[in-house]
């Protein structure tokens, strides 16, 4: 419709100034253009697309214009991140078990078959629940924000100066891998030296536990999405955690000292945005239509 345009106007102002006409003619040529791209992203997204759907009248972009990619793609990415954090969540959370950073009401208790000296797991029944709702919320945050920004940007997801949403499988687990990192040193520093933990000052680890969060964003995921989720991440913990703790009383914090929770758990948090948010852009690129599985 926008090449139409300018050679219809081409035609036309020829007739009239044929000096300035053709730099005029390119120029609504131009903004028909911007009011066609800017039409389809801002108001015709939707979450989930097909390829060759029509996202709007005369528009056949597809799955490009969805965060998640087809309907199959969407759930087979968010089936993964589900079991995922369900499998690796209480893991993780073992680490604040073991040093005895908290305690649950009501454990599940896995003993290692070759030593009874320490549980091989402590974990609870609504531990691997949580964890898979948090993989697929964070995960799908990242999508959703990498999507818009590139949008508003004007720019493919991926190319200059585009997102990073194609992360290898080798930055992936490495990514994780340092999450893991971020657990066991949240664990190991405040646990007291009965369990064998460090039992740091609250204020060194604070700044442990914050240089070691900012790391994770340096290394491995600096894009805007990272960063936004990563915020809202460890604001929203927490209150959940507060949640669990002060109204249904599921666990406790030994040595909790903001309103039944330790202080420096944001920055745990906030570690899981870049781990979570790249395993979720992985996953999604893995299951698309074409890629290898």
């Amino acid at each position: 419709h926008a090449d139409l345009l300018g050679q219809r106007s081409v035609l036309a102002m020829r007739r009239l100034a044929p000096a300035t006409a053709t730099a005029t003619a390119s120029r609504l040529v131009h903004i028909s253009r911007r009011r066609c791209y800017w039409g389809r992203p801002l108001g015709a997204t939707r979450l989930f697309g097909s390829q060759g759907e029509s996202v709007e009248s005369g528009s056949g972009e597809g799955s490009k214009d969805s965060p998640f990619g087809s309907p199959g793609q969407a759930l087979r990415t968010f089936a993964a991140l589900a079991a995922s954090g369900a499998v690796l969540g209480p893991n993780l959370d073992n680490f604040h078990s073991a040093y005895g950073v908290l305690q649950y009401a009501h454990p599940i208790v896995v003993q290692a078959p070759w030593s009874q000296a320490a549980p091989l797991l402590t974990t609870a029944v609504f531990t691997p629940p949580l964890f898979a709702l948090a993989a697929i919320l964070i995960g799908g945050l990242v999508l959703g924000l990498d999507h818009w920004l590139a949008s508003w940007r004007g720019v493919e997801l991926g190319s200059p100066p585009g997102i990073r949403e194609n992360p290898s499988g080798a930055r992936v687990l490495a990514c994780i891998a340092y999450f893991v990192f971020q657990y066991w040193l949240s664990g190991y520093l405040s646990g007291g030296p009965v369990r064998g933990g460090l039992d740091l000052t609250l204020p060194a680890t604070h700044a442990a536990l914050a240089v070691s969060s900012a790391l994770a964003f340096f290394v491995f995921d600096t894009s805007a999405a990272a960063l936004a989720v990563g915020a809202l991440t460890a604001v929203g913990g927490p209150l959940i955690e507060l949640a669990l703790i002060n109204q249904f009383h599921l666990y406790e914090y030994i040595r909790a000292d903001f309103y039944g929770i330790d202080s420096w758990i944001p920055w745990v948090y906030a570690a899981g945005a870049p781990a979570v948010g790249n395993l979720a852009r992985y996953y999604k690129n893995s299951f698309g239509e074409g890629r290898p599985r």
